[in-house]
């Protein structure tokens, strides 16, 4: 089990740091009407987003989103969340089916760090030595997976979410399609 997540972990890593482009993917199956759509304002520097929805208010905005996540209290109100990395790091979330109602949406942004980058860079590196191209193919990932790991030199990163402040914000969804906008604060 461990060795299946390690890859998993790698291959979702590879994903990111691809620099591949899902926007009309993601588009053909954003519901558009429905979506919800959460700017996070990330710096370009930005490696890593992670969002979360919530249905209701939150009484304090937790010192992490970790602490969010973990906190019992909110684990049953937490309906959905996002990771958003690489290129597509600065670019809004979009909450699928988001129902009008009252909610929070909280974002946590990841910065590059010199090590990370490094790391991103070789998972790009060993995608690119396999063939893979803009299209993300699993025999490619694959192969890019097993590349890596064989080098003893590489390191997944890891983003310090307990060192990376909490953003959240109050949102009421309406039939108005603006209230589906929403760019935090």
């Amino acid at each position: 089990m461990v060795r299946i997540l390690a890859l998993t972990s790698i291959l979702s890593l590879l994903h990111i740091a691809s620099g591949c482009d899902l926007d009309d993917r993601r588009d053909a199956h954003s519901g558009v009407d429905q979506a919800l759509k959460v700017d996070a304002r990330a710096p370009a520097e930005a490696s890593q987003v992670r969002f979360v929805l919530l249905s209701g208010d939150i009484d304090e905005v937790p010192a992490d989103i970790e602490a969010l996540i973990e906190d019992p209290s909110a684990g049953v109100r937490v309906l959905r969340r996002v990771l958003l990395g690489g290129i597509d790091a600065t670019r809004p979330a979009s909450f699928r089916d988001v129902d009008e109602g009252h909610y929070t949406v909280c974002a946590a942004v990841g910065l590059a760090s010199g090590s990370r980058a490094a790391s991103e860079a070789k998972m790009a590196a060993a995608y690119a030595a396999v063939g893979g191209g803009a299209e993300l193919e699993a025999d490619k990932l694959e192969a890019a997976a097993k590349l890596l790991k064989a080098d003893p030199e590489f390191v997944v990163p890891e983003t310090d979410w307990s060192a990376t402040p909490l953003r959240c914000q109050t949102v009421e969804v309406t039939a108005d399609p603006a209230s589906r906008r929403v760019t935090l604060e």
